[in-house]
């Protein structure tokens, strides 16, 4: 068994344990919430993600690129640069993301001082606003130790440890505090959860970034935000991942807006967690590439060399992802009905979205290959057309349909995704995915 191998095993590994954990969260929530306000815990989860994107303007993403190159090549002076460039960034942007948490939370004062609304009656994801500095941080910290290779450090800690605090602290509050869940009780716990990870993660890691990381603040308040080609590749890449956390956050935004009753938000939210492990497959498995993705692809050598490990990487990827989704389809209700009685009607929709994530899975390397090869542009494009579909097919399929109508646009989209980007990356770096 080669290197990559073995390193993929064990990711899928802590993927299963994760996904065990974040399982356990979904339903305990589930259950301990009415399921409406089940749905709007997972609406405040997703915004968090995508303002966490935002804050993050790219640089977990180009850090992988950009530091993962400098490393690699043993340019130090130049990995310091970045490390300067980035902490400047992320400072100006978590300073605006504390104002506006700060703006929001002095509004909702007011309008409960005036008793136009009371501050308990307020939507959870007015209050995760505080969390985005910690859960963005965080975010970059993976990051870094993924471009030093401390792929199982990285994910323990974004993934598995992250869900199972939550579950533990949310039972204690429940057996110990207060048997209802309020907004204070849930974002204290996200946030104890978020230092906690935050601590472990600067315990984690090593000398070389130590020194990057001691050297770069000490020249971030002289580097200039506009240096190289750091902010305008950054810049590209936020504009694709916000717009790739928008589209799979916006099929439960419009089950939230545009559903006939606000329950079909938690039957939803029950979906999109059991279907988590589909993502999950992928996403892990590729962790072990993109360390070093952007060096293979720059020479003939690195990308024959780059076909082994993507021919090993998607066997196992195919062959989980078929695993798994047929296992939740044939056992779609008894699965929905750890969530609570009431969610086993959501089975047809579980079902029809299962098949679109699974051929999503399928070509889920291809996005990652064009933005870590240049090709930022080209995702983009396909991001903007997913919105569009989505506006213009998901909400009026919702509307009529509900959720069927949702999940049935949803998975249609998912399916063209694969066979268009895999066809790009054959034509622009001779690489073969899957058969095309």
């Amino acid at each position: 068994m080669n290197k990559e191998t073995r390193v993929v095993l064990v990711l899928l590994l802590i993927s299963l344990v994760t996904y065990a954990s974040k399982y356990s969260l979904n339903v305990f929530m589930a259950r301990h919430l009415a399921k409406s306000i089940y749905g709007d815990f997972s609406i405040a989860i997703k915004l968090l993600t995508i303002m966490t994107a935002l804050s993050l303007l790219g640089t977990d993403i180009s850090s992988k690129r950009f530091l993962g190159k400098y490393i690699n090549l043993n340019q130090k002076a130049d990995a310091i640069e970045y490390v300067a460039w980035n902490l400047k960034l992320i400072s100006v942007t978590f300073f605006i993301s504390l104002f506006i948490a700060l703006a929001s939370t002095l509004l909702m004062i007011l309008l409960h001082h005036f008793s136009v609304k009371h501050i308990n009656d307020y939507h959870l994801a007015i209050y995760v606003l505080w969390l985005i500095p910690f859960s963005a941080l965080l975010s970059l910290l993976s990051s870094y130790l993924i471009v030093v290779d401390r792929i199982y450090l990285s994910t323990l800690l974004t993934q598995f440890l992250k869900y199972l605090l939550q579950v533990l602290l949310f039972i204690s509050v429940v057996l110990f505090v207060e048997p209802v869940l309020t907004n204070f009780y849930i974002v204290s716990v996200l946030l104890i959860t978020f230092i906690l990870l935050l601590t472990l993660s600067l315990f984690s890691l090593n000398q070389e970034l130590l020194e990057l990381f001691k050297y770069g603040f000490h020249k971030a308040r002289k580097t200039p935000l506009t240096k190289m080609d750091w902010l305008k590749t950054s810049v590209r890449l936020i504009t694709n991942n916000i717009l790739f956390v928008i589209v799979s956050a916006l099929d439960l935004l419009i089950v939230e807006v545009f559903g006939s009753n606000e329950t079909m938000v938690g039957d939803y939210a029950a979906i999109l967690t059991i279907i988590g492990f589909l993502w999950l497959i992928p996403t892990t498995v590729l962790q072990a590439l993109k360390s070093k993705l952007s060096f293979l692809l720059e020479s003939e050598m690195g990308k024959k060399e780059l076909q082994c490990k993507i021919n090993s990487t998607m066997m196992i990827i195919i062959s989980t992802t078929i695993l798994a989704g047929s296992t939740i389809v044939l056992f779609s209700k008894n699965i929905l009905g750890h969530f609570g009685p009431d969610y086993v009607n959501a089975s047809p929709a579980l079902i029809i979205l299962t098949f679109g994530v699974m051929m999503s899975c399928f070509g889920r390397i291809a996005p990652v290959i064009l933005i870590f090869g240049g090709y930022e542009h080209l995702v983009l494009r396909w991001t903007i057309f997913e919105l569009i579909f989505m506006v213009f097919v998901a909400i009026p399929a919702t509307y009529y349909f509900n959720i069927i109508g949702t999940a049935s646009a949803t998975a249609l989209l998912l399916t063209l995704k694969p066979v268009i980007l895999i066809s790009i990356v054959r034509k622009k770096f001779g690489l073969r995915v899957l058969i095309l």
